[in-house]
């Protein structure tokens, strides 16, 4: 078991100190890197480097982030990654995932599981571009009939 989920990030945490972003670290035969890009829009919109660096591996730990979910479980989900969450939410529901309360030993990656990922995030999460345009020339629409009444 890694222990409590407060535990492990601590202890990576304190393992690592406070580093470079962008740098990589190991612990043990865990690989740790943090994008040098923050929540900075629109840098943090795409960073090559991560992306890649998360499709080269095959669990990702996804702690929560603001709320329960975070955005770090889909991103993992779109580059072929089992996510190990901190805390199970609503929004994972129907996903593969491990949790940090599992033995680490227990979580296996399995290509037919990060398949079914990518396939349950096509079916709930991405918008088809033809659906969207539709929303947008519909909401278009609405707004240029309430801006002619006016």
């Amino acid at each position: 078991m890694w222990g409590d989920s407060t535990g492990l990030l601590t202890r990576v945490r304190n393992r690592l100190g406070r580093g470079e972003r962008g740098e990589v670290q190991s612990v043990g035969g865990v690989q740790v890197w943090s994008s040098p890009r923050g929540r900075s829009f629109p840098w943090k919109a795409w960073d090559h480097e991560y992306f890649k660096r998360m499709c080269e591996t095959r669990c990702a730990m996804c702690p929560n982030g603001d709320y329960v979910w975070t955005y770090r479980f889909f991103e993992a989900v779109m580059c072929g990654c089992l996510p190990i969450v901190q805390e199970p939410c609503e929004a994972y529901e129907g996903f593969h995932f491990g949790t940090f309360e599992e033995n680490p030993e227990s979580i296996a990656w399995d290509e037919s599981l990060a398949a079914g990922n990518v396939a349950r995030l096509l079916e709930t999460v991405v918008v088809p571009i033809a659906d969207l345009e539709e929303e947008l020339d519909r909401l278009w629409e609405q707004t240029s009939v309430t801006s002619v009444g006016r």
